[in-house]
């Protein structure tokens, strides 16, 4: 809500005004779009066209063949019926459609539409609140009363009471006399946002013509197919690329962690382990080769013989 309408409004008044500007500004929006509705009801019904909330289907019956070969008609016998129904549907959705039309115009007038010279009953109904809170402003307003000063005050004003404050009758009859003129304000405030809506939508809408045509005339649909050959093929080329070039396997275990640090890897076992390793290795190539020599001393006595 435009906080320079509530700054025309004195402060005991605020809250009244501000609901009500606030309520008409919104009736103002609704009435817009009721007639937007309203005149498409009206163009359908002068084009015989069914809107699509109000379109039905046409119910089907199931009949002998033989009885549809002797009655050919009776097939299309509700379609007729349908389009009767649908008709009166329409007809009766522009009348409830001007009734809240009707209806929202009189929530946001000032004068009444039957006579010139009287409030409307949405301009009634926001006088009696107003003069509602100004009966408990005004009961309230009090001004203190003081009198001339005295010797035994030593020239101090003396306090004699509390008087009724008729600044406020004042105060409240300039701003009356201003609320028709802030009521029609907003409204006029919704008139150019509405007005600006439809001008930008407006523009979109013949830009996008206009691309259209463009498009009409210079992409045909073997250049469309074309784009999507060629996207489809560019997809392909770059799974098949992923596929081959995989990311090398990291190495598992010990290994792996010992060449992330950076270090060796431990080998297991004490000094002592090893030394009866090489011992026993030993023992191993020492018994071998004692093998081969009696092997071939063996060979060397069977020749002799």
């Amino acid at each position: 809500m435009p906080s320079e309408l509530l700054a025309c409004v004195p402060g005991a008044y605020r809250e009244v005004m501000r609901d009500a500007i606030v309520e008409t500004m919104k009736a103002r929006r609704q009435l817009a779009s009721s007639e937007k509705q309203l005149t498409r009801l009206v163009a359908d019904k002068a084009n015989h066209v069914t809107p699509p909330p109000l379109r039905m289907k046409v119910p089907t019956v199931q009949y002998m063949k033989s009885f549809i070969v002797a009655n050919p008609d009776v097939p299309n016998a509700f379609d007729a019926s349908v389009s009767t129904f649908q008709d009166e549907l329409l007809t009766h959705a522009i009348q409830l459609k001007t009734a809240e039309v009707n209806f929202l115009r009189q929530s946001i007038a000032l004068a009444d539409p039957e006579d010139a010279n009287g409030a409307s009953p949405a301009f009634t109904s926001l006088l009696e609140r107003l003069n509602e809170r100004f009966d408990s402003v005004h009961r309230n307003a009090k001004k203190a009363v003081f009198g001339p000063p005295t010797e035994e005050t030593h020239g101090r004003s003396t306090f004699q009471g509390w008087v009724q404050d008729d600044s406020v009758v004042s105060e409240y009859a300039a701003f009356v006399a201003d609320v028709p003129a802030i009521i029609t304000r907003a409204i006029a405030i919704v008139d150019d946002a509405l007005l600006a809506e439809e001008t930008k939508a407006e523009k979109k809408r013949s830009l996008k013509d206009s691309a259209m045509m463009d498009v009409d005339e210079h992409i045909t649909s073997a250049s469309i197919q074309s784009v999507i050959d060629k996207r489809v093929a560019q997809l392909l080329s770059d799974k098949k690329g992923k596929a081959k070039t995989k990311k090398p396997g990291k190495p598992a275990g010990k290994q792996a962690k010992a060449e992330a640090s950076g270090s060796k890897p431990k080998q297991r076992g004490s000094a002592a382990g090893k030394g009866r390793a090489a011992r026993r290795a030993k023992g191993r190539q020492d018994g071998e080769s004692q093998s081969k020599n009696q092997k071939k001393d063996s060979k060397g006595k069977g020749k002799a013989n």
